[in-house]
């Protein structure tokens, strides 16, 4: 029997790709994101200028071809893909500083504000998922924690099964020998969990 807490089933950080300035915060704690949804912006104000520029040079470089020299036009054609290459990677770098979300979820805590800096790898914001899970701490030896896959049951005061779980994942606590354990059960067979986030649950 172990003592749990009802939490969310997979509540993660967004972190920044790159170093840069957040331009925009398109988002606030408590919205519902759909996958692929901008979340955060950095400054890309430089590449869409260098972006720009390069385009131009471009159409004038594919209207300009014709009625030249074959050495012109090879040296012109040269030039083209040199720059369709560097296009593409400006286009990549752009899109990079566009911070979309990779799952549906519920943003829960935002970590930055519009006009900060940040450096590449600093948490912008938490988001987690709608499912709940019920989270424990096992303490005692490594050998005998229960194993992913394993069927528990969360019990009522008077220590009855009340609904089918599932141990969703075994993590350590930190890094080192004997740490204390974090079990994550998930519910099983549709069954219900008629908790509240926070709420302590026997398992």
């Amino acid at each position: 029997m172990l003592q749990g807490t009802v939490t969310y089933a997979d509540s993660t950080l967004l972190f920044s790709p790159l170093d840069g300035r957040i331009a925009g915060v398109h988002v606030q704690a408590g919205d519902c994101v759909q996958e692929g949804q901008l979340l955060f912006a950095l400054d890309a104000e430089r590449e869409i200028a260098q972006l720009a520029a390069l385009n131009s040079r471009l159409a004038a470089l594919e209207t300009g071809a014709a009625g030249i020299s074959e050495t012109a036009q090879l040296a012109a054609a040269k030039e083209l893909l040199q720059q369709t290459s560097s296009r593409a990677e400006l286009e990549a770098l752009i899109a990079a500083k566009q911070i979309r979300a990779g799952s549906a979820g519920v943003m829960e805590n935002l970590l930055v504000k519009q006009g900060a800096y940040v450096a590449a790898g600093t948490p912008l914001a938490q988001m987690h998922g709608k499912a709940l899970c019920i989270t424990a701490l096992w303490t005692g030896e490594h050998s005998l924690a229960p194993k992913e896959g394993m069927t528990a049951w969360w019990c009522g005061k008077d220590g009855s099964p009340q609904g089918q779980l599932t141990v969703a994942s075994v993590l350590p606590v930190e890094q080192s020998a004997g740490a204390a354990l974090r079990i994550s059960f998930s519910t099983a067979d549709n069954h219900v969990l008629p908790h509240r986030l926070g709420d302590t649950v026997a398992v």
